[in-house]
């Protein structure tokens, strides 16, 4: 079986980096994975109006939790083989071939 899309891959890493920093992740963690603030503050949207991620503020220190749609959600993202069939098995033409 392939493997999942590398957006599922690179949401898989902001949610695992929440849970490696004992459920709240810098800003600075989540740069480190987008290579750039454009990047940075794209994911950053998608996953807080996504409603996976909340903001906090402590100190004027920006922190990223997950959201109880967040936590299910990176459920689904750990288990590949559900996450590629529907991103890319029902995608498409490929979906035309179950008709």
């Amino acid at each position: 079986m392939k493997h999942p899309s590398t957006s599922s891959q690179t949401a898989l890493k902001y949610l695992d980096t929440i849970d490696n920093a004992e459920g709240k992740a810098k800003r600075m963690d989540f740069l480190r994975i987008a290579g750039s603030e454009a990047n940075l503050n794209r994911w950053v949207a998608f996953l807080i109006e996504s409603r996976f991620v909340k903001e906090d503020q402590q100190e004027g220190r920006k922190f990223y939790v997950k959201t109880q749609k967040g936590e299910k959600f990176h459920e689904i993202l750990k288990n590949h083989e559900i996450i590629f069939v529907l991103t890319q098995e029902l995608s498409g033409r490929k979906l035309r071939r179950w008709r």
